[in-house]
């Protein structure tokens, strides 16, 4: 038997096993390792991806994403204009300090395979690959107007309630609503999920008017706190009869 053929079993190294983490954050942080460059430790899946993968809801993403940040598991590395959260792989430098720096997640040597084996994936479309990085990270364009986003939220909003009693923004966001607006986009899950709210919001009849009130919806709700999570998961259940009445989470 050659050394290639030889069974492998997975490496979970001790700091990690005895870390207490929930099965979400366990897999949430091994999904993240999975997703890094081998060289720099940065993974920068959408929380989309992540919940098709490991099979769980946003919101618990979101929860698992801060624990794994307040315990020093992963670092923020910033977010490129409509991309995903750059995350930087932490793992414990020492048994007597504790301290945390980053460190490769992959060994770069082929692990149960021959020599002379095909790759599985090109290079170019590995994850994680460098190349893949200047490609889709640090692009040579200029860094997009400032106000481009709010343009770009507004033609949407423009012209998915077209043909909807929902109002329409001539003037771009309200002035009344650019706080919300601002804090909305500064939401990784909001940022992922508006376009998903917005096309349940003007296709089902429940919000064009057709409820116990009349109540039609608006800009000001679409960008309270908690409107895009809640439209959001409606999209993945069935139909509600129209006429039905508001609940305290979709009203005034």
């Amino acid at each position: 038997m050659h050394a290639h053929d030889q069974p492998q079993k997975p490496f979970i190294p001790s700091w990690l096993d005895d870390r207490a983490l929930s099965p979400a954050e366990f897999r949430v942080f091994a999904h993240l390792c999975r997703r890094a460059n081998n060289k720099t430790g940065v993974a920068w899946p959408s929380l989309e991806s992540i919940a098709v993968v490991c099979r769980i809801s946003r919101k618990t993403i979101v929860r698992a994403l801060n624990h794994l940040l307040h315990e020093g598991l992963i670092r923020k590395q910033g977010k490129p204009f409509g991309g995903s959260t750059r995350y930087l792989i932490l793992s414990p430098n020492s048994v007597t300090t504790g301290t945390n720096e980053a460190s490769p997640i992959v060994s770069p040597v082929p692990i149960n395979r021959a020599p002379n084996d095909p790759p599985i994936v090109s290079p170019g479309a590995r994850e994680g690959s460098p190349k893949k990085v200047l490609q889709r990270r640090f692009s040579n364009s200029p860094l997009p107007p400032k106000g481009a986003f709010e343009a770009e939220f507004s033609e949407s909003w423009n012209k998915a309630v077209e043909k909807t009693p929902i109002p329409a923004l001539r003037s771009g966001i309200p002035k009344r609503c650019k706080r919300n607006f601002k804090a909305r986009t500064q939401d990784e899950e909001w940022m992922e999920c508006w376009e998903a709210a917005l096309k349940v919001a003007t296709t089902d009849p429940f919000y064009s008017g057709r409820n116990e009130r009349g109540w039609i919806a608006d800009i000001e709700w679409f960008l309270r706190p908690n409107t895009v999570a809640k439209t959001h998961v409606r999209s993945t259940q069935p139909a509600a009869p129209t006429g039905r009445k508001l609940s305290n989470e979709e009203g005034f």
